[in-house]
């Protein structure tokens, strides 16, 4: 639970070029970017620390210990792809807005617990539910026009969290073509202002 306040902290400023920030143990080695300046009002030449500074760095810390002697089931990694071959790889592209986010246990049973986590050693599967605008692939089309977009397991995230993060929002999706997965657990969502470069990767041979 302490990792996951710390992730629910860090998450806010996004991901890398505009995608969703992932809640994961990754987000402490690339996250791309420094780290925003804190800068004290009291004035050039004190030393007091900016109180707004205080929460995020004992919170931060006692993450950090946690993380020294974590096994590596609960440090959840995965290491970036470049957007060509997440392109070459993917069977199903569209242009879809998020309408809800909604989760099942191993069973497939309906989850509504808020505070319901996924993560290493959960059965829990958050699920993204899409409306399709437009299919870029395949060219003859042929998708229905909602897509249930299955999540990976191993993320530390939760219902609430999800939600908040995805409702309402449209990107562009990599998709494999069996049951709609994420061509890649990252970086399978972009901002629709990529939408040129993803199109001239799909003509490239």
């Amino acid at each position: 639970m302490l990792l996951f306040f710390f992730f629910r902290v860090v998450q806010g400023a996004g991901g890398p070029e505009g995608r969703p920030a992932r809640p994961t143990l990754s987000h402490l080695h690339d996250r791309q970017g420094e780290p925003a300046a804190v800068v004290s009002s009291a004035g050039p030449g004190t030393e007091k620390e900016p109180m707004t500074l205080r929460p995020l760095l004992l919170v931060g810390g006692l993450a950090l210990g946690y993380l020294a002697g974590a096994s590596p089931a609960s440090a959840t990694s995965v290491a970036p792809r470049p957007l060509q071959a997440l392109v070459a790889e993917a069977e199903e592209i569209v242009v879809a807005k998020v309408l809800a986010v909604e989760m099942v246990d191993g069973a497939g049973r309906p989850v509504t617990d808020v505070k319901a986590l996924t993560g290493p050693g959960l059965d829990n599967q958050i699920h993204l539910v899409l409306q399709v605008n437009e299919v870029l692939r395949p060219e003859k089309g042929g998708l229905p026009g909602t897509l249930r977009v299955p999540l990976w397991t191993m993320w530390h995230d939760s219902l609430g969290a999800a939600r908040d993060r995805e409702t309402g929002r449209e990107w562009i999706f990599l998709l494999k073509r069996d049951g709609h997965q994420p061509v890649y657990p990252v970086d399978f969502q972009w901002p629709l202002q990529e939408r040129g470069r993803i199109q001239a990767l799909m003509a490239s041979p």
